[in-house]
């Protein structure tokens, strides 16, 4: 009886184990390979189709070492309009460890943000500890477009007007 157990009690171990070791490969191939990288991108690409359309060019790095991506396109993004169109040449994604988003770092690029009746917004800048830092310009901008995601309706009908030469 007691060899049974023993048996049963080694069986549920080992099984134990195997599945401990197999999670601890999927984490590595994730966070320490470039292939696993590209996977948990093309895995965000894949849901964010819900509510926009991305299209990437390139990436390289791992999510250990940080991600390079290039030549990122956002259409149709429903929270600016049907007719924004985000580009951005290159973006450089660092994790924290922990899952603190606050601890994350994010390097723009050359981002390109296009509006309805405005120029194109252009955005260098870096997101570091909570803080988003950079420079932005654009030689006109539709101020009601603009402010659409962030003001209630009521407010949007009475809000009309173009910025000029912007440079925050």
């Amino acid at each position: 009886m007691f060899k049974k157990v023993f048996h049963y009690m080694l069986a549920v171990l080992l099984s134990l184990f195997s599945i401990l070791a197999i999670a601890a490969g999927f984490i590595y191939y994730i966070v320490g390979t470039p292939a696993g990288g590209k996977a948990l991108v093309d895995f965000s690409i894949l849901q964010s189709a819900r509510y926009a359309t991305v299209e990437l060019g390139s990436m390289t790095g791992s999510v250990a070492s940080g991600l390079v991506l290039k030549d990122i396109h956002i259409k149709n993004w429903s929270f600016l309009g049907p007719s924004a169109n985000i580009q951005i040449q290159r973006l450089d994604l660092r994790f924290p460890i922990t899952i603190d988003w606050h601890k994350a770092y994010a390097k723009f690029f050359n981002a390109r943000l296009y509006l309805a009746n405005s120029e194109a917004f252009v955005f260098n800048g870096e997101y570091n500890d909570g803080n988003l830092l950079g420079n932005a310009y654009s030689r006109s901008l539709d101020v009601a477009i603009l402010m659409k995601p962030f003001l209630p309706d009521d407010v949007m009908r009475a809000l009309h007007g173009v910025v000029s030469s912007a440079d925050f």
